[in-house]
């Protein structure tokens, strides 16, 4: 599964090359190599915008401690030390930024529910230290929005001098108005999501040449999981889907690409590892 990227990418060089058929289905794009590089520049870019958009939201949760636990357990974290090492989980790591990030999200995908019971509460077990996925049925989701709802108006009566707080209740509903359209675009029983609690954490030195490029390979990792999930729910390659959307503008692929991003949200902190921030609820990594 981890090779699945390098696949990827083959596929797609095989696709700029082949002659075009007449019998190929109507929604499909032949992607010339320019194109491909433009759209994966354009993916990557998007990815690293949602990232920062949702670590904003965070942090301003924390500053006005609204969201008290907002540092998860489940944290990768990737490290540019002053002498240009790239540190993964608090080890020189000498494989692929991207396929370790991949691995990690995408260890526990396809786990039965038994299983991932068991490896969730055995440390011994492989994948234990991996995040876990959620199943949201209809009926879950539809109440988790009528709850959500529900907080909303209370905190609206209640509170009349943070609108940080109503912004963060009305951002609840949203996410789960959210899981019930990708329910239906994806067209299952229950929406597999990775866990809420699943971070990378990116530490940086502010003049180090190579924390850009590193934060490209973390971005472009979230592309291949949800290029998996593209591939499994719409048999097409995000970036066959991505180019569709950005040339035709049809509400069916951009509702496919937003149900995507639920399932793999960019969730990416970025931080200069000389701020003290960086390290909250992390352990230190040595340089």
């Amino acid at each position: 599964m981890i090779r699945i990227f390098v696949i990827t990418m083959l596929a797609t060089i095989g696709i700029s090359s082949c002659d075009a058929s007449k019998e190929v289905d109507p929604l499909f794009y032949k992607i010339s190599e320019a194109d491909s590089t433009w759209c994966m520049d354009e993916i990557v870019s998007e990815i690293l915008e949602e990232a920062t958009k949702r670590q904003k939201v965070a942090e301003d949760m924390i500053t006005r401690s609204i969201h008290h636990h907002y540092y998860p357990r489940e944290i990768f974290t990737i490290q540019v030390n002053s002498i240009d090492n790239v540190l993964v989980n608090r080890c020189i790591d000498t494989c692929d930024v991207v396929e370790s990030v991949f691995e990690y999200f995408m260890y526990n995908r396809n786990v039965t529910n038994a299983e991932m019971i068991k490896r969730s509460v055995d440390p011994s077990l492989e994948g234990f230290s991996c995040p876990f996925y959620n199943n949201f049925e209809r009926k879950e989701i539809e109440k988790k929005i009528q709850e959500a709802s529900l907080e909303l108006v209370q905190v609206k009566r209640i509170i009349d001098d943070d609108p940080s707080l109503v912004r963060y209740s009305e951002s609840k509903v949203e996410e789960w108005r959210l899981r019930l359209r990708a329910l239906d675009i994806i067209r299952r029983k229950s929406l597999e999501e990775i866990s809420a609690q699943a971070k990378i954490h990116f530490l940086y030195q502010k003049s180090s040449p190579k924390s850009k490029e590193v934060l490209n390979q973390i971005a472009f990792a979230f592309y291949q999981m949800r290029n998996f999930e593209c591939l499994k729910y719409f048999n097409e390659m995000y970036l066959s889907l991505y180019d569709r959307a950005q040339r035709k503008k049809r509400k069916i692929d951009l509702d496919k690409l937003e149900a995507l991003k639920v399932l793999h949200p960019a969730s990416i902190f970025s931080a200069n590892i000389n701020d003290k921030r960086a390290w909250q609820g992390v352990t230190p990594i040595p340089q």
